[in-house]
């Protein structure tokens, strides 16, 4: 069988992941691998495809979230804040913040965070923390609340394995901070205070919907342009 340069068989998933080729048929017959579609008795697997979160080593005790780009999982978090990557090498951006290592401490993570929440000088800080049921700034508070949302990656907090970024990031928006779009959607204020097009809303429900951050243009400003 010939695969496309897109496609990898069960066997080169399993060099790559360095598990079995049993496991990893296991797994795609489990449904666990996205992508993978059955061709015959063999599987045709996304060469893109993120190794699966391992059931059988991890329990409630260790690993208390995940974090993930978009709705792929490439770090485990456990109970301690420390940081294990499954997928250090997710992508380009990813690779910048792990810098190809496979583990981050729970104060390399904190200050990960510590990047990406609200910042304590923004004007509505005390409104922000009173939303989130807080009295005083706390990072890893804010950050599990608001899920470390921020708008130049995809990177985020989940608590469980199946929930989705666009569901989550509707919920932080509702419950959390206050929306403010013009009649003509040009802008909202994101977590961290900056007002850009990168977040917007759409049949109800707030997500990313620009992969750029531009900046916001006036009516008056195009005519002066002009």
């Amino acid at each position: 069988m010939v695969l496309s340069s897109e496609s990898m068989t069960a066997q080169q998933a399993a060099e790559k992941w360095n598990i079995s080729d049993r496991r990893v048929r296991v797994l795609c017959s489990e449904g666990k691998i996205s992508g993978a579609i059955k061709d015959g008795k063999s599987y045709k697997i996304p060469s893109d495809a993120v190794k699966p979160i391992d059931g059988r080593k991890t329990s409630s005790s260790s690993v208390t979230r995940f974090l993930k780009w978009d709705n792929n999982i490439i770090g485990i978090i456990d109970n301690r804040n420390a940081v294990s990557f499954v997928a250090p090498d997710y992508n380009e951006i990813v690779s910048l913040y792990t810098k190809g290592v496979s583990s981050w401490t729970p104060e390399q993570f904190t200050e990960f965070l510590s990047e990406r929440i609200v910042s304590r000088d923004r004007r509505d800080i005390e409104k922000i923390l009173f939303r989130c049921g807080l009295s005083f700034y706390d990072v890893l508070r804010i950050s599990e609340i608001t899920r470390g949302i921020h708008p130049k990656d995809l990177i985020w907090i989940a608590y469980d394995e199946n929930e989705k970024l666009e569901a989550i990031m509707t919920d932080v928006f509702q419950s959390v901070f206050k929306q403010r779009i013009d009649l003509i959607g040009e802008s909202v204020d994101t977590p961290e205070g900056y007002n850009i097009k990168r977040y917007g809303v759409y049949e109800g429900q707030y997500g990313v919907y620009k992969q750029r951050i531009n900046p916001l243009v006036t009516d008056v400003e195009s005519e002066v342009a002009v």
